[in-house]
């Protein structure tokens, strides 16, 4: 009977608790687990094997009911099931304590780095970034350590979210390291693309330009052609749920770090130089940088809490340690 449920697919409920039975459904586990077939024996008593949907084998039951003393019980239960097969209770328990301990562990590595003397945290900072800035800041480098310490054990933003973010970042931003905006073709030149396993060529017979209007990059023909062909928008739209105050300055955030992190620019004091603005604004919003990837994603996303405010975000010393960002967020943002 539980081969032909288990060719038909049918789950297999069986009253009987004998012995035989029990081993027959033990033997067919790997199959049922295939089939995605559930064999469920011994269930007019507390004592079941059953495949469970999913085809997880496992025992249940209470001593009390079933009449097993308790270390009886267990080695009639290792020799059904086998040396290597834990509940799933103890494997989720075991699971749980795991990442507890590495919370602690990273929680603790956190927060020791305010205590670090500064040739020990320039030592953490070499593992984890190519250059040191030039100006040494000790709150900004233990805030982008932190961050990738968390980020190491834990992940950080998402990439797609974070090249989103650099390329608002960019659009935002007066110092971005400027291409210049006016490209001129030459007679004869050849554009080659390949699609759908062809070559597609196109040779230019008449001087271009490619010139910015406005948030477009457009090809100007030669003079007297007023006809512009536009082509892809630069500038990532921002959608009517998003604060755009927010997603701006966190946006700038991370173009910044990442322009301090490629050497294009030494601190926050050139960084307001070039961008025209106060240097302790700068300093303000360059500490968004290292907000937890859950909140940044929640932002960039449009779900932040509403009456979450940049001024709550720069003005507020934010913890290093990320899941004390999350509880100061919800309490003060929420």
């Amino acid at each position: 009977m539980m081969d032909a449920c288990l060719t038909g697919r049918a789950h297999y409920l069986d009253i009987s608790n004998e012995i035989s039975v029990l081993q027959a459904a033990q033997s067919r586990h790997h199959k049922a687990k295939e089939n995605d077939v559930s064999i469920i024996p011994g269930v007019r008593t507390h004592v079941s094997a059953s495949a469970c949907p999913g085809g997880r084998f496992h025992y249940g039951g209470s001593d009390c009911q079933t009449g097993f003393h308790p270390t009886a019980r267990e080695r009639y239960l290792s020799w059904l099931l086998g040396p290597q097969a834990p509940s799933y209770d103890s494997v989720s328990t075991r699971r749980r304590e795991k990442m507890k301990a590495q919370n602690q562990t990273v929680s603790t590595r956190v927060a020791e780095l305010p205590k670090l003397a500064m040739k020990e945290l320039w030592s953490l900072w070499d593992q984890y970034f190519p250059r040191r800035p030039s100006h040494h800041n000790r709150s900004y480098v233990e805030g982008r350590v932190a961050y990738k310490i968390q980020e190491e054990a834990f992940g950080g933003i998402k990439p797609e979210v974070r090249q989103q973010l650099l390329r608002i970042g960019e659009s935002k931003s007066r110092m971005k390291v400027r291409k210049t905006s006016d490209i001129r073709i030459v007679p004869g030149t050849v554009f080659m693309r390949e699609f759908d396993n062809r070559e597609h060529r196109i040779t230019t017979f008449v001087p271009l330009h490619f010139k910015k209007r406005g948030i477009k990059k457009v090809i100007v023909g030669p003079e007297g052609v007023d006809e512009l062909v536009a082509i892809n928008p630069s500038v990532f739209a921002i959608s009517p749920i998003q604060d755009p105050t927010l997603l701006k300055a966190l946006a700038l955030a991370h173009y910044w770090g990442k322009q301090i992190d490629d050497g294009v620019v030494t601190d926050a004091g050139e960084i307001a130089r070039r961008e025209q603005m106060d240097v302790t604004r700068v300093r303000e919003i360059l500490r968004l940088v290292i907000i937890d990837p859950q909140t940044a994603s929640a932002i960039f996303e449009g779900r932040q809490p509403r009456t979450l405010s940049l001024e709550f975000l720069v003005r507020k010393s934010l913890p290093l340690d990320w899941e004390l960002q999350r509880q100061r967020v919800a309490e003060n943002g929420g």
